[in-house]
């Protein structure tokens, strides 16, 4: 007793000293999460999602250490358990410790504590007979303010926990053994349940929760940071992200933020979603750091990894890796073309690089499914890392690639890692408001060609805006390949990254001299308007929403002379959607805008030429006004196109230029916006 009137004192005369010193509470409820270590103190803020880390503060106002540290969302302090003091205390924004005196205290130091969201009370455990679960009222307009009572005795609840978490909802307490059994302790009561083994063991020192309830914990030794489902059936530990690691290691935080925000620098791969790309999938992520990433900038248009070589069943494949820092790498291809990064297709592990270009290479297994598929390579200094999860440095670029059989040539456009794009304005035969953003597509194409014979065409690209009231499908004909040549049982179309097995891209018409494939026949079917907006992604505000990826692989039962197959871009195109009203009023699939002087199809209403606006001379100079303006575009880049209802010559003044002088003058005319806001970035 004398102890606490002492200590009380202390505490009384050291806020009385320290005043000058303490500062405000935290403004808001922070995503990160905050972590103290060292004996004598040090407070870091941790990243959950990559692991990365910073120290916040060296010098908290202690000479010990702290732990049984939590965040309380009734006031915004940190709250610790101090060693100097064998007391409380509140930490202030300033990260200066305000020791407290709270009464009723056993005469033991304690390194498991949180602080509960419904109630403003702090609980404090420590096993053993003499100790046990205690509360403390943080409340100060609580008659039991600072007063420490016994939930329950050491003896009835006795685990070997080295932290909890309170669940932001529920008011009970989790924690991880040093087995791995998940630990369930009702706060009021004292009683605890195991949810079973979560498949990981060791010392974990550092527990959170976030505003979804998903729980995670970080273990001492090598700071893997795991994240588990306390409301699954039989919880299991996922490997999350690599934190750091520490023998005297305790975590808190404020288990109403969500893990990332609006200023939270991170690195996602953007391979499809069964790959992992996102935090909910626990995708590949890393934090972004200046020294340490790929390609030319940091958070680049993934310009870091250049295949060398094809990828060519049983030969060796030759990658080209453009590095900012030393680092190590690691890379995985998808042979099987199941959808997963998997043990075996890691192709690179842990394979040192040196700041600029470095040269990597591994061989493409014999039975490799041919065909597009996807490759990760992540950058970090972080070694034995897996193809998901999170780490504190480098970057992620994900890429498709084309595996081909031995002796296949593919010959890509505009290139491998690239795409063009394509604008349409779709009130043809009529000009418009011809802000050419009716339509924009980003596109390329891959041509398989063996032994001078061309024997499969892949096509890929995205929906990047759709600012047209009317209804539009999208096409693309191969001007010149019968549809018979084409094997239409063993065509590949996916959707969103989902294989349409019920939706046959090739257009009916067994007599047609030119096979069109048909990605859409109504664009607004497969694409959504973000709320309150008139269009898709033509509107400042407009374009939240992940763009419409397609792919199809057209393989030919009939190989066609490489000579004169079609090449390139190949013929895409825009048509009516039949039976809705498009402007001149319902043409139907007769109604197809093209690239200038580019074939029309078979379906084609020839009558529809030479009306309104049009002064097509098929099939020379099709589809131009009077002006020579085209109604369709092919630029080679990624185009950022005019804002919905922008004219094109204001948004690009030297457009008309370039027009005029039959491309001679202003050949890169779509990169000259505007001085004013007039587009919209699609980059």
């Amino acid at each position: 007793m004398t102890h606490l009137k002492k200590l009380t004192l202390t505490g009384l005369v050291s806020s009385a000293l320290m005043t000058s010193a303490y500062a405000d509470p935290f403004n808001e409820c922070p995503t990160d999460a905050f972590l103290v270590q060292d004996s004598v103190a040090k407070l870091y803020s941790v990243d959950l999602a990559t692991g990365l880390y910073e120290m916040l503060s060296d010098n908290l106002g202690t000479s010990s250490k702290l732990n049984a540290m939590a965040y309380n969302v009734h006031d915004d302090y940190l709250y610790a358990f101090t060693s100097e003091f064998n007391n409380i205390a509140r930490i202030h924004s300033n990260y200066q410790i305000e020791a407290l005196a709270a009464s009723g205290l056993p005469g033991t130091s304690f390194y498991v504590g949180d602080i509960s969201l419904t109630e403003n009370a702090y609980y404090l455990y420590r096993p053993g007979g003499d100790f046990g679960l205690y509360r403390i009222s943080l409340d100060p307009n609580s008659p039991d303010y600072l007063n420490t009572q016994q939930v329950v005795s050491g003896d009835t609840l006795n685990i070997a926990i080295f932290d909890f978490a309170m669940h932001p909802v529920n008011n009970q307490l989790y924690a991880v053994d040093r087995h791995g059994e998940l630990h369930q302790i009702d706060a009021n009561s004292g009683t605890s349940v195991s949810l079973g083994n979560v498949g990981q063991s060791g010392t974990f020192g550092a527990s959170y929760f976030d505003e979804n309830g998903t729980f995670y914990i970080s273990r001492n030794s090598d700071g893997h940071i795991f994240r588990i489902d306390v409301q699954a059936v039989s919880p299991q530990a996922e490997f999350f992200a690599l934190g750091p690691s520490s023998s005297q290691n305790d975590g808190a935080r404020c288990a109403l933020a969500s893990l990332l925000d609006e200023d939270s620098r991170v690195d996602f791969g953007d391979a499809p979603d069964s790959y992992g790309s996102n935090l909910d999938n626990n995708g590949a992520r890393h934090g972004m750091t200046n020294d340490l990433f790929l390609g030319d900038t940091i958070g680049g248009d993934d310009d870091g990894v250049t295949p060398v070589t094809t990828f060519e069943q049983g030969l060796d494949s030759a990658i080209s890796i453009k590095a900012k820092g030393d680092g190590v790498v690691n890379m995985w291809v998808d042979w099987s073309q199941d959808g997963e990064f998997n043990d075996s297709d890691q192709v690179v592990t842990d394979q040192s690089l040196t700041d600029g270009d470095n040269l990597v290479v591994f061989d493409t297994p014999a039975d490799a499914t041919t065909g597009t598929t996807w490759m990760r390579t992540r950058y970090s200094n972080s070694t034995g890392i897996g193809p998901n999860g999170g780490v504190s440095d480098g970057e992620v670029e994900d890429m498709q690639i084309v595996v081909t059989e031995q002796g296949t040539t593919v010959y890509s456009y505009p290139s491998a890692n690239s795409y063009t794009t394509l604008a349409y304005e779709d009130k043809w035969p009529v000009v418009g408001d011809y802000d050419m953003n009716d339509v924009v597509v980003s596109y390329r194409t891959h041509r398989y060609v063996k032994e001078a014979q061309a024997v499969r065409y892949v096509i890929e690209g995205s929906i990047l805006a759709h600012g047209a009231s009317y209804s539009n499908g999208f096409a693309i004909q191969l001007d010149g390949l019968p549809r018979s040549s084409v094997n239409q049982a063993a065509i590949v179309f996916e959707l969103d990254n989902a294989i349409q097995a019920d939706s046959a891209p090739l257009e009916a018409g067994a007599d047609a001299d030119d096979a069109v494939i048909v990605i859409a026949n109504n664009l607004w079917n497969h694409i959504e308007k973000p709320a309150g907006c008139e269009f898709y992604r033509t509107q400042i505000g407009c374009g939240e929403l992940t763009e419409l990826d397609f792919s199809v692989s057209v393989p030919l039962s009939t190989a066609i002379d490489d000579a004169t197959a079609p090449k390139d871009v190949l013929n895409p195109f825009i048509f009516a959607t039949p039976n809705r009203w498009h402007g001149i009023g319902q043409p139907g699939r007769g109604l197809e805008v093209h690239l200038k002087n580019k074939k029309v199809s078979a379906r084609f209403n020839h009558a529809l030429f030479g009306t309104h606006d049009d002064r097509s001379d098929y099939p020379n100079n099709a589809f131009l006004n009077e002006n020579g303006m085209p109604w369709a575009l092919e630029l080679p880049v990624l185009w950022n196109h005019p804002k919905e209802r922008m004219d094109l010559i204001k948004a690009y003044p030297s457009f008309v230029d370039y027009v005029e002088s039959g491309g001679q003058l202003e050949g890169n005319w779509y990169q000259k916006p505007h001085s004013l806001s007039r587009i919209i970035s699609n980059q």
